[in-house]
């Protein structure tokens, strides 16, 4: 039975398309428990939908008395823990497996982190109104991710701020030291009241909020810093995906007193490309920081070699029984797309239809060229009525002829300016990022293009009072192995931090379904070699327990009145040693295990 059939059995999931299935199948696990081994236990946290595929199990929960209450009997098809997968709880009751059991977990946090990549699929999952409430309720910045967990919320160390305060200090012992010795006691009162008090204060408040803006988010996905700064408007944001972390440096500075003695220092993260890198000066605790994204990034890949251990125990076990295991055949997802072309004709993002997001550069940059030559052909259309009004002016048939070569050339313009910004775009695929510039005629026709899973890391840029205002940016991509100077931009677009999620979404999504992929080859690979081992084994079995027969001995052939049977003979012909089967020599060798095949006897971990 395939993954896509024990899926198709939920009624979670009957209205998903075909094309989505294979982003479903990402989120499941196959987990052989053996008789007497619990698939959950009353007060873990739950992990998401079980459903039961072979074998039995009986859920129990124990009663504030001690005593054990049978709840039910789970077979082959049944499921359980549907509410798992959208809202976070503990189990109240355990399952314990009776007959040996293969059991589908379908995973809430791999299931939403899925979500997250292709938000299309929560057209099509029932979510409860509660769930659905308390997940908009966790988001804690702009951005997060469904499944995404914050790890550490952090700002720069409070002596960044607090080192400033000498200047504001400063101004108000000098504004309180004039207004004492100022004969006249209004304007002494001012002078403190001004220079003493406000100022010095508006300063402290300022400095605050700059220091209060800055903060680095690390989650279980990603590393994000978001740098503003007030009085020029700017906005800065630079993410990573952890998967990109090549090396992380905490240095306390030492030349610094301060430094080592309220434990700050800076934190510089490194990537494949000196253009990604990050580096964060006077931040608390350094070294913390560091193994913490460490100890975040090998807790994941701990849990997904356990998944992956559970997965191949319970195909090993559907191999042994001699029954097929489930199949992940490799199918193509397409996107289906709920809007194409353009709704209408200033539009800046729309979707075609192979679900690649288009983006154009904002309507200002199209009414910033379109201004001049719609003046010159609105003056061209006065000089007409002045013309016709006045008599030619004098000018007669030149005048004319004048006013309709400034109309063209005015008209042109227009063109030239419309044809150029709709024909400049940046699209966002799940494997390819183009950048195109394009000019009417034959000036200019580039083409850019980006592999997704070159990508190294994104950063969007938004500065100045009126890109602030009218919310549009630039987007930074730096590359694997890229210097600095190499980074490809998209410029001038709208709501840029929202371009910056769409391609930092794309290419976690695409790094999944290659790892993925990387994993459906590697348990295929040793489930065929574990396949040809057990045949191997099996068939040395069948000829070893065979009778064999001496050729130089006539057999006794019995009569019908015999009883006697022909005793086997003792020595055995050479074995023909079986394909596959490994050997020292022409001697085989016997008990030995393909490398990296887990025992089918170790327990679940």
């Amino acid at each position: 039975m395939r993954y896509e059939q024990l899926i198709r059995q939920l009624p979670l999931f009957t209205r998903l398309p075909d094309e989505y299935m294979e982003w479903i199948r990402e989120a499941c696990r196959l987990m052989r428990v053996d008789p007497g081994e619990y698939v959950f236990r009353q007060g873990d946290v739950a992990r998401g939908l079980y459903m039961m595929v072979t074998g039995e199990a009986v859920l129990v929960r124990q009663l504030p008395d001690g005593r054990m209450q049978e709840l039910a009997v789970v077979r082959p098809g049944q499921y359980l823990n549907e509410q798992a997968l959208f809202r976070e709880g503990q189990e109240t009751a355990s399952l314990e497996v009776t007959q040996t059991a293969t059991v589908l977990l379908i995973s809430r946090d791999l299931l939403w982190r899925i979500v997250s990549y292709h938000p299309e699929l929560k057209h099509y999952l029932p979510i409860p109104v509660e769930a659905a409430q308390d997940m908009a309720s966790k988001q804690v910045f702009k951005g997060q991710r469904e499944s995404e967990k914050i790890l550490l919320d952090i700002r720069r160390h409070w002596w960044a701020f607090a080192r400033r305060f000498w200047l504001p200090l400063l101004l108000m012992g000098v504004a309180f030291g004039v207004a004492a010795v100022l004969p006249i006691a209004f304007l002494s009162l001012v002078v403190a009241g001004f220079f003493g008090v406000v100022i010095p204060g508006t300063m402290m408040v300022y400095y605050y909020l700059e220091w209060r803006n800055d903060h680095v988010i690390i989650t279980d996905q990603r590393i994000i810093r978001i740098h503003q700064i007030i009085h020029s408007f700017k906005t800065d944001i630079t993410e990573v995906p952890l998967s990109s972390v090549q090396q992380i440096n905490a240095d306390i500075v030492t030349a610094d007193i301060f430094s080592r003695i309220f434990n700050y220092g800076t934190v510089e993260i490194r990537t494949a490309g000196d253009a990604g890198n990050i580096r964060m000066t006077l931040m608390p605790d350094p070294e913390g920081i560091q193994a913490l994204i460490f100890q975040n990034r090998d807790r994941h890949q701990a849990n997904q070699e356990s998944e992956t251990r559970n997965v191949i125990r319970a195909e090993i076990d559907q191999i042994l029984k001699g029954k097929t295991a489930p199949q992940q055949t490799k199918t193509e997802a397409r996107v289906v797309t709920r809007q194409t072309g353009f709704n209408t004709p200033f539009q800046t993002r729309f979707v075609n239809e192979k679900g690649e997001t288009i983006y154009r550069k904002h309507v200002i940059y199209w009414l910033r060229g379109i201004w001049l030559p719609a003046m010159l052909m609105l003056g061209t259309v006065v000089f007409f009525f002045v013309l016709i009004l006045g008599g030619g002016l004098g000018l007669g048939f030149l005048g004319y002829l004048l006013d309709g070569l400034l109309l063209l050339l005015s008209a042109g313009w227009i063109y030239w300016v419309d044809w150029d910004w709709r024909n400049d775009m940046y699209v966002v695929g799940d494997e390819m990022i183009k950048i195109i510039h394009k000019r009417p005629l034959w000036f200019q026709n580039e083409e850019d293009q980006i592999l997704v899973e070159r990508i190294d890391n994104v950063a969007s840029f938004r500065n100045g009072f009126f890109r602030t205002l009218l919310n549009y940016g630039d987007v930074k991509i730096s590359l694997l192995g890229g210097d600095k100077g190499d980074e490809k931009w998209f410029v001038a677009i709208p709501r840029p931090q929202d371009v910056q999620a769409e391609i930092t979404r794309r290419q976690q999504r695409q790094r999944n379904k290659k790892e993925a992929e990387a994993e459906r080859k590697r348990r295929e690979e040793i489930a065929e070699y574990l396949a040809v081992y057990h045949e191997t084994v099996q068939g040395e079995h069948a000829a070893q327990s065979a009778p064999q027969i001496d050729p130089d001995i006539s057999p006794l052939i019995p009569t019908q009145s015999s009883s006697v049977t022909p005793p086997p003979h003792q020595q055995r012909p050479p074995r023909r040693l079986p394909r596959n089967r490994p050997s020292v020599g022409n001697r085989p060798v016997r008990g030995v295990r393909p490398p990296s095949v887990p025992n089918t006897k170790q327990e679940d971990e």
